[in-house]
């Protein structure tokens, strides 16, 4: 025997050793007959069928009169039916009688309740039910039928019950019968003639099909059992090699794409090889250094993707190494090529301007026309703004028009280069120049943007200085009234303490009784606490306030004086009023309710807004001239600032006194970061030794071709180069501002109306009559009454 079918049998072992108990329990001694003769029992109390009961053993629908599920009526049911029909022709009460064998687990009274409601019971309609081996039975009548309770009680006493104790099932029906028939007719109730017959009990063929009921199906699921183990073995047994061949089949589908990608790199880069050697040719050295370097480093990855790929003979190794090597070597391969394919989608632009260079050019000197053109009004537009305001104000672009001067030059330069290059017919020459140029005139307009600027941005400035002027007068104002306001109840706070201690030194010296003159001397040494600790508060704010007006009277003072002098820094001076302004507000706070600092907040959002703004783009615009030189610093404190920008604008509405703060702090990191800048520069022009722009020439080409290229020949994403030759390169502008540009039931039935649920028209009961029940959908103490008992 295999060990794969020892856990099997194991298994089919344990399920015959809890099925051998079961069968035994189902047998004879589980099918013995009950008595014919019971004790009585509480009435709606029955025994539950031993076996399965039949379906249609439960309520159901009732199809006529008489209902013979248990089959125990014989030769007797032509009998008992007409006895039914001529009930209900003398009476017109239709009594539907159903014998079965078991209640299957209900009470009598509920599943005769929920019979009659099935079967649409109506007024004049009754139901007597049987269960035969229960030994119980119930009787159902509407409550607006005319039988009392008492008359239904004896009804069940004297012509049912006798019957059903001998297993008369016929003589009970025709008890019943009788039974309504007199009572209807106010006659006494006549007992029944009983012909006694054999209990309803369990034949042999019944106890058989019970025992086939229950081992069947436990052989079948002992039989299940041992087939579900063994066929999770096997299953587990084809997993385990299905596992196997995928695991081989995928280590054979990454060794394929990888030596692929080995032969098509290895021959992609030795035509990048020929192809540098004739770039450098074409563009010269420094320019393709980029391309140098990328081809360099696909040699080093395919040199190294090629031992690894060696490595793999080594039959120690597992799949799942052999996977990981595999791995390893594609994503090399990978690597190398997206450089390779970057550099070369660089040249191929570089190649396509070549047939538009003379457009380049026309649009080239367009622009370096309309520069100089503004070149002499913005820097007379500087002239006098240095005139009017103080010239630390105006150090961020006090050198722009020399350093666009500069510029211009090197943009002539490289037109008339251009220029020549074209009769030469030396495109690539050519295009190099003019993107140079290109370069040179972005860097320009943005310089004479700047000073352009510089005039609106301290207009606003001024406007909002005054506008504050005039905020901090009406603040100093209110502050002193405030102040003023709090001064009265101190005074006669005061007046009124010293008046009382006048008074109660009176009365001490009056007082006869030493408890008394204690009592009243506690009293007042808590109250004085308590306004001493009150007028402590009071003062700390008193002082804060007033500390807070004095300063802003102070700052206010000296501001229109250095605004009444000929040379002005309106800045610096909006810097100090809001400092002030801050410091007062937050002294009024205190006081002021919330209706008036939201007010006054806004009122004051809209010219904070616009000054940060004006320092916001100030601070761009510095940086975007000087991209190589402006580090990191510099740049974070320009992003925190547009951060506060964007959020004082987004909030103005729901939140003004916080959208202000934001305003205030977003012009202050803008000034920050332009200073940041400003530092930056200056240390970047004494480590390249540049004092006065573009002067020496060396370094004057070497900062185009490294701008030139670390703005062109950005990464890229994958790029067939079969149709096309490789190469590029990368670089800093290493020499200038320059860089990478990119980036009720009602139912009814029998002829009445008849309601189930709540309002239901029927009800049931039990013993003899009176008791009362609900379940199922059915109210308690419904609308149907009846009764019922073991016998």
């Amino acid at each position: 025997m295999t060990k794969s079918r020892r856990p099997a049998l194991r298994w089919g072992a344990v399920a015959l050793g809890w099925i051998a108990p079961l069968l035994l329990l189902s047998g004879p001694a589980a099918a013995a007959p009950e008595t014919a003769q019971r004790p009585a029992e509480p009435a709606s109390v029955g025994l539950p069928a031993v076996g399965p009961a039949p379906v249609q053993e439960r309520p159901t629908r009732l199809a006529g009169l008489l209902t013979d599920s248990a089959d125990v009526l014989g030769d007797r049911t032509d009998e008992t039916e007409r006895a039914l029909e001529d009930l209900r022709r003398e009476t017109g009460l239709q009594l539907h009688v159903v014998f079965v064998r078991t209640f299957s687990g209900n009470s009598a009274q509920d599943w005769a309740e929920e019979t009659a409601v099935r079967s649409d019971l109506g007024d004049r309609d009754a139901l007597l039910a049987v269960a035969t081996r229960d030994r119980s039975y119930a009787y159902n009548f509407s409550a607006g039928y005319e039988l009392t309770d008492a008359q239904l009680a004896e009804v069940a006493q004297v012509a049912i019950e006798p019957p059903l104790f001998e297993n008369d099932w016929a003589g009970a029906v025709l008890g019943a019968v009788n039974g309504y028939r007199a009572a209807l007719n106010d006659r006494p109730i006549p007992e029944p003639v009983i012909r006694p017959g054999p209990p309803d009990e369990r034949t042999a063929g019944e106890v058989v099909r019970r025992v086939a009921w229950v081992a069947v199906p436990l052989l079948l699921l002992a039989g299940a059992i041992g087939g579900r183990l063994w066929w999770r073995a096997a299953r587990r047994r084809r997993d385990e090699q299905a596992a196997a061949e995928r695991d081989r089949a995928q280590t054979e589908k990454l060794a394929n794409r990888a030596n692929v990608l080995l032969v098509e790199l290895d021959n992609e880069l030795r035509g990048s090889e020929q192809e540098l050697t004739l770039a450098v040719g074409q563009y010269g050295p420094e320019p393709t250094a980029g391309f140098t370097e990328a081809v360099h480093s696909a040699r080093q990855e395919v040199a190294e993707a090629f031992r690894l790929r060696a490595s793999l003979d080594d039959e120690s190794l597992d799949e799942t190494a052999k996977r990981q090597r595999l791995q390893e070597i594609i994503d090399r391969c990978e690597e190398a090529d997206r450089r390779l394919d970057a550099e070369a989608e660089a040249f191929d632009q570089l190649r396509q301007l070549e047939s538009q260079v003379e457009q380049l050019v026309a649009e080239c000197r367009d622009r370096h026309t309309a520069s100089t053109q503004r070149l002499a009004p913005a820097t007379e537009s500087l002239t006098q703004l240095q005139s009017r305001y103080e010239a630390e104000m105006l150090a961020p672009v006090a050198d722009n028009p020399a350093t666009a001067t500069e510029r211009l030059d090197f943009v002539a330069e490289r037109i008339a280069e251009a220029d020549e290059a074209i009769q030469q017919d030396i495109r690539a020459q050519a295009v190099l120049a003019v993107r140079a140029g290109q370069e040179a005139l972005g860097q320009v307009e943005t310089l004479l943007d700047e000073v352009e600027q510089v005039g609106p941005d301290l207009a606003t400035t001024s406007r909002a200085v005054d506008a504050l002027l005039i905020e901090l007068d009406d603040e100093i104002v209110q502050g002193r009234e405030i102040l003023a306001r709090a001064a009265r109840p101190a005074a006669e706070a005061t007046a009124g303490s010293t008046a009382g201690s006048a008074a109660g030194g009176t009365t001490a010296g009056a007082t006869t009784s030493g408890a008394t003159t204690s009592g009243a001397t506690t009293s007042g040494a808590t109250t004085a606490g308590a306004t001493t600790a009150a007028r402590t508060s009071d003062a700390i704010e008193a002082a804060a306030l007033t500390a807070a007006v004095e300063q802003a009277e102070r700052v206010v003072a000296e501001v229109r004086a250095e605004l009444a002098r000929p040379v002005t820094d309106p800045p610096a001076a909006l810097r100090r009023l809001e400092e002030a302004d801050d410091a007062l507000d937050d002294a009024l706070a205190a006081s002021l309710e919330t209706e008036k600092r939201v007010a006054h907040a806004r009122s004051l959002l809209d010219s904070a807004l616009a000054v940060a703004g004006s320092e916001l783009r100030s601070a761009n615009e510095y940086v975007a001239a000087r991209p190589s030189a402006v580090r990191t610093n510099a740049r974070t404190s320009l992003a925190e600032a547009s951060r506060q920008h964007e959020w004082a604008q987004r909030n103005a509405a729901d939140d003004p006194v916080a959208a202000l703060a934001a305003a205030h702090e977003a012009r202050r990191l803008a000034n920050t970061s332009k200073l940041r800048a400003r530092a930056d520069v200056n240390a970047w022009r004494s480590r390249a030794g540049y004092g006065h722009g573009f002067t020496d020439s060396d370094r004057h080409e070497e900062g185009f071709w490294s701008g030139l290229f670390s703005s062109l020949l950005g990464d890229s994403g994958y790029h067939d180069r079969r149709s096309s030759w490789g190469g590029g390169y990368h670089s800093g502008w290493g020499g200038g501002f320059g860089g990478s540009s990119s980036r009720s039931r009602r139912t009814g039935g029998g002829g009445s109306s008849r309601r189930s649920g709540g309002g239901s028209s029927r009800r049931s009961g039990g013993g003899g009559g009176g008791r009362r029940s609900g379940g199922s959908g059915r109210r308690s103490g419904g609308g149907r009454r009846g009764g019922g008992r073991r016998f």
